[in-house]
């Protein structure tokens, strides 16, 4: 399911039979072969355009072309050395202690309250950690542009110690990480063998980017020994991996196949729907884990999701779509489905999980929008969930059930009285 910043959420479940055996298949000409060949070549070229449209590697990414900025990035430069070498070892430091010149540490808060905006804004709104200290900058010879690529990655949580943000801690992350958009243009434009750098220890990093670089003939490749703060972000990268990857997955998806333009996969998906229309789902209490009060537009959502189907829903704010996610998570996982609820922004997030709290399941909700970088909350909460569930007791609901039945039956007569 996925909820965009247009207010528009898509929700899909692709039953695992939904389609016809291979045999079955065929085009126009009545060859299944051919078929299947048209079909895979729809798939291949929606992957590539898909990948195409997600990789970032112009002018505008910072982690390819990082410039030093009037505001916004920090050179460490003019920091002193004592204190940024034990703010490197220690991961912890106060900005003016690490800037003992006047007028060095007048311009770096002027700067930090400007990068400490940016990095609360994304985290915030689209819940990435944006805040890093970057070691080295690579540079190589290209046509127009001047790349500058951060090497080493070290991600920074910046607090305000007064409300006035005249000062800041600075807290890094324990562990380094290679920059992987700059991995990713080494191998995709230079063919370089940069697979294993990211697994590499920093101290070496540098020493087999060269090589690496070297070997691929990289014009003008060398690494400048700089240290800056700044905001970078790659949260697209990760997606054109996976989609990289999963030519197999996506191959046997009819839903990816009708997308991708391949019209007997829409025949099916459309026959699919139409069935689903004629074959409603029962409304006995027992089927009916709806947690949440729902229209008969958003029942209609949900019961189409129940059944197979796949669909968009499209609707402006206030139409109870965070409502309607919740309800449909809390129907499939009765059901003994996982769910991934995905959103461009964190708020979207907060909505539904909020609702799901606000009924006693936000235990069953595993949040790792933070990815990795929170592993000990998220492995926390797992143990957590796994916990309540030996915990939890069979509940009894037959009372509740009989009221429900009753209540069902009263408001159905009194429409059919009104009407």
């Amino acid at each position: 399911m996925d909820e965009q910043a247009d207010d528009r959420e898509q929700t899909g479940s692709t039953p695992g039979a939904a389609g016809p055996d291979d045999d079955d298949r065929t085009d126009d000409s009545g060859d299944p072969e051919q078929a299947d060949n048209l079909r895979a070549s729809l798939i291949e070229s929606a992957q590539a355009r898909w990948v195409a449209a997600l990789t970032d590697l112009g002018g505008r990414n910072t982690l390819l072309y990082y410039k030093d900025r009037r505001s916004g990035t920090l050179d460490l430069a003019a920091a002193d050395p004592e204190a940024l070498d034990r703010f490197l070892r220690t991961g912890s430091v106060r900005l003016t202690r690490l800037m003992r010149d006047v007028d060095a540490r007048a311009d770096a808060i002027r700067r930090m309250q400007v990068i400490h905006r940016k990095a609360r804004e994304l985290l915030e709104e689209r819940g990435i950690r944006a805040g890093y200290v970057a070691t080295g900058i690579a540079r190589w010879d290209e046509l127009f542009l001047e790349p500058a690529a951060p090497v080493l990655l070290r991600g920074l949580t910046i607090t305000p110690t007064r409300a006035r943000h005249d000062d800041f801690d600075l807290a890094l992350d324990d562990d380094y990480e290679v920059n992987p958009v700059l991995l990713h243009k080494l191998a995709s434009v230079f063919g370089a063998a940069t697979e294993a750098l990211a697994d590499e220890p920093p101290d070496k990093i540098h020493e087999m980017l060269y090589v690496a670089a070297q070997a691929a003939e990289v014009p003008g490749f060398e690494i400048l020994d700089r240290q800056v703060i700044g905001t970078f972000t790659y949260a697209k990268l990760p997606m054109v991996r996976d989609l990289q990857a999963a030519g197999e997955l996506l191959a046997d998806s009819d839903v990816v196949a009708a997308i991708a333009g391949d019209g007997q996969a829409q025949e099916l998906l459309g026959a699919d729907e139409a069935a689903g229309r004629d074959d409603p789902l029962p409304d006995s209490p027992e089927d009916d884990y709806s947690v949440l009060d729902a229209d008969s537009s958003q029942r209609s959502a949900i019961d189409a999701v129940l059944s197979g189907r796949s669909l968009v829903i499209h609707g402006p704010p206030g139409t109870g779509k965070s409502q309607t996610i919740a309800n449909l998570i809390a129907a499939l996982v009765a059901r003994g489905r996982k769910v991934m609820f995905v959103a461009e922004k964190r708020a979207a997030i907060d909505a539904v999980l909020s609702r799901l709290k606000g009924v006693n399941l936000g235990d069953m909700v595993l949040d790792i929008h933070d990815g990795t970088r929170d592993r000990l909350r998220i492995a926390r909460d797992l143990g957590d969930a796994l916990e309540q569930a030996q915990r939890t007791t069979e509940p009894d609901i037959d009372d509740l059930h009989r009221r429900l039945i009753d209540r069902q039956r009263r408001l159905s007569q009194h429409v059919a009285a009104l009407n």
